[in-house]
């Protein structure tokens, strides 16, 4: 039998158990002589504290094109604090001026998750508390932009914008985690960073909102924040 601490936490088995012989005269039902047994490995989710930090992901170093006609980021967060001076923005993922993921701004509130970017732009109405952790999925499906916040959908705009470039080889302003462009810090938890080069569907972000393979189809990068020490994390993709 395999060990089951063997056992990736991102996937469900299925281990068959069956009777092989019996003692004292006794008859197997057939039907029942195999049982079956799902094992799914429970999921330990680390984060990191943003307060003060972030980490700069270098796309623009990237050999090839890094733009796309359909985009999704997804991160687990917690708010300490949501930005109390202006322009009232605390930024989570993403691109400043292209498909970036953001709390607040001088038009919507501080607690308020939205995208910003040509084209993109778009707030989910649902107001946010702090010290509560949150699933969010910013989705860019060619046709129209969504936020889902815990696997509901909170917003669906129709977008302007075609295609999405990772690298902004126009401007270089840098993808980032917990900044933005110019500063524009998260005081906050986050773990769960993902970044697709597809539209996720709404299953898709309920059932993986703890976790995913790294090798699901379209996925681009992964940063689980798992590492126990140090200032690097890493790209499990």
């Amino acid at each position: 039998m395999q060990n089951i601490e063997d056992f990736e936490p991102e996937v469900t088995y299925l281990l068959p158990i069956s009777i092989e012989y019996v003692e004292g005269g006794l008859d197997v039902l057939e039907t029942s002589r195999t049982i079956y047994v799902i094992i799914s490995t429970p999921l330990i989710t680390n984060a990191v504290n943003l307060n003060g930090r972030y980490y700069k992901i270098p796309f623009e170093e990237n050999e090839s094109p890094l733009k796309f006609n359909q985009l999704s980021y997804e991160a687990r967060v917690r708010v300490h604090q949501f930005c109390g001076y202006e322009p009232y923005i605390s930024s989570v993922v993403g691109i400043e001026g292209v498909f970036l993921l953001r709390f607040g701004d001088v038009t919507i509130k501080p607690n308020q998750i939205q995208i910003t970017g040509v084209g993109v732009e778009t707030t989910a109405p649902t107001e946010l508390v702090t010290e509560k952790w949150y699933h969010f999925a910013a989705v860019f499906d060619g046709s129209n932009v969504k936020i889902y916040i815990d696997g509901k959908l909170d917003v669906s705009k129709p977008a302007t914008a075609t295609v999405l470039d990772l690298r902004d080889e126009a401007m270089n302003r840098g993808f980032y985690i917990g900044r933005s462009y110019q500063g524009r810090l998260l005081n906050g938890d986050i773990s769960e960073v993902r970044v697709w080069n597809r539209a996720l569907t709404q299953k898709e972000i309920l059932n993986n909102m703890c976790g995913v393979r790294p090798t699901s189809a379209g996925m681009m990068a992964y940063w689980r924040f798992n590492e126990s020490a140090g200032e690097l994390v890493q790209d499990v993709k």
